[in-house]
C-alpha cells in the first residue's frame, strides 16, 4: 500500500466479505493507524513466489515479453542445431522486442507556451 499518511508498506488480506475487507499487518508492532476519510491510497499486488516451479506455473508477463520469450527460446533451439545465422537472428528479434516493452513504459510529455495571439 503507498500514499496513506501512516500505513505505507506491505499486507496480506486475510479476508473480503460484502461490505468489509480484512488486513493483517505483518510487522512487529501490528497496529494499523486509523486514515481520515478521502485519503487515497494506491493497493498493489506483489506476486506469491512458486517456491518449486513445474510445468503448470504461470509467469504473468505482458504480450510483448511473451513474444520475446518465444524468440528466445527459438533462438536457443537453433544453437543447439547448429544454426547460428537462424540463432542470431532471434536472438536480435529478442532483444528488439525487449526494448520496444522498455520504450512502451516510458511516458514523454512536450508543453509549447501559448502565444496570446494564438487561435483557439
Amino acid at each position: 500500500m503507498q500514499g496513506s499518511a501512516s500505513n505505507d508498506g506491505d499486507y496480506t488480506i486475510g479476508s473480503v466479505g460484502a461490505n468489509s475487507t480484512t488486513i493483517t499487518d505483518p510487522s512487529p508492532s501490528g497496529n494499523l493507524v486509523d486514515e481520515a476519510v478521502g485519503e487515497s491510497i494506491t493497493v498493489y499486488q506483489i506476486p506469491k513466489e512458486d517456491s518449486s516451479p513445474s510445468e503448470s506455473s504461470h509467469v504473468n508477463l505482458n504480450r510483448m515479453l511473451s513474444l520475446a520469450c518465444v524468440d528466445y527460446v527459438k533462438a536457443m533451439i537453433a544453437d543447439l542445431t547448429g544454426d547460428i545465422q537462424k540463432k542470431e537472428y532471434y536472438m536480435r528479434e529478442f532483444w528488439k522486442k525487449i526494448g520496444d516493452n522498455a520504450s512502451n513504459k516510458r511516458k514523454i510529455f512536450m508543453t509549447f507556451p501559448v502565444s496570446p495571439f494564438a487561435v483557439r
